[in-house]
């Protein structure tokens, strides 16, 4: 029969389950006795928040406070093997995963607009995506930006002359990637919290079906492994794929950008050539002598001041004295 693994109990004995994992005795209360894994980071502290009142920032401290204390016991419970389903390398996947979260959750707010226009949902007046701080290394204009030494870029979606135009181009841009890229990473830290909570019942439940199973050690360790830490890298899975897909929003709405600047910009070009040619087509040739009466000016009038004719050449072709444009 298998010995090791996990858990103790039937045909096969092991170290995880009962207090009696890696770190029970005296690492348990040694080295791992939970003083690195406090709740300074991410117990409280960085993420916290509140209103500016004094009855809102009295509950965030006790719940800082109460949060930090629960951390820190679950830590070294863990350590000492007492949490079913934990250990140390379990807790530090999952902080590796927090992190991965935080991080991927934070590009998903800074993009979350384009979900809207990907969906069809109409954008309000100060929704906007970017990725970075405007700085003089940039190209194009206020409503939309990209920046020539990095990746950062700005397009804001509802200006009023471009902004229909820029919707169409971001929801083309976002229907030719897979859809997992803009879904609701929410979803994604859902699964993370929930294998989280799972961890602590998911081996006690499904080890015993393999306990008393004939199988050698080899290969008993290895489905005790795979059971045992199964949660967490499903948990690490998710938030890996939070944190890439963000990465890949940002390229994608990078190269949009660039786009977005070029057909701004070549539109904006065109604008000013028929401004250009409008104001010239404007313009209005005139006699510099009336040929009424034949009176010479050193300008341009209107009409001639001796005999009131009309100065202004009604047939450019047939033209008899010098003329002025104006």
């Amino acid at each position: 029969m298998g010995h090791g693994g996990h858990h103790g109990g039937g045909h096969h004995g092991g170290s995880h389950h009962s207090g009696g994992g890696h770190f029970s005795g005296s690492r348990g209360g040694g080295h791992y006795s939970g003083v690195h894994y406090s709740s300074g980071y991410y117990g409280g502290g960085y993420y916290g928040g509140g209103s500016n009142s004094g009855a809102n920032k009295a509950r965030l401290i006790i719940t800082l406070i109460y949060g930090g204390c629960m951390y820190n016991s679950l830590c070294i419970l863990t350590l000492m093997g007492e949490v079913p389903g934990m250990n140390f390398l379990n807790l530090l996947i999952y902080h590796v995963a927090a992190v991965f979260f935080v991080l991927g959750i934070v590009n998903y707010r800074r993009t979350s607009s384009v979900r809207k226009i990907r969906n069809g949902v109409k954008v309000a007046l100060t929704d906007e995506v970017r990725r970075g701080r405007k700085t003089s290394m940039v190209k194009g204009y206020e409503i939309c930006w990209v920046g020539t030494a990095d990746s950062s870029y700005r397009i804001y979606l509802s200006d009023n002359y471009y902004g229909k135009r820029i919707r169409e181009e971001i929801k083309e841009s976002v229907s030719r990637g897979a859809g997992i890229v803009w879904m609701n990473q929410y979803l994604l830290m859902v699964v993370g919290i929930v294998t989280f909570f799972a961890t602590m019942m998911f081996y006690e439940l499904i080890i015993p079906i393999f306990e008393n199973m004939y199988m050698d050690d080899i290969l008993f360790k290895f489905v005790d492994d795979l059971i045992f830490y199964l949660p967490s890298w499903i948990c690490l899975a998710a938030s890996v794929i939070c944190f890439v897909t963000g990465k890949i929003r940002d390229k994608i709405l990078y190269k949009c950008a660039v786009r977005l600047v070029k057909i701004i910009e070549d539109e904006e070009k065109k604008r000013l050539t028929e401004a250009q040619i409008s104001s010239k087509m404007q313009m209005k040739w005139y006699y510099l002598i009336c040929p009424n009466c034949g009176a010479s000016y050193p300008q341009v009038y209107y009409n001639c001041i001796y005999c009131g004719s009309s100065m202004e050449v009604t047939n450019p072709n047939v033209v008899n004295g010098p003329i002025r444009l104006t």
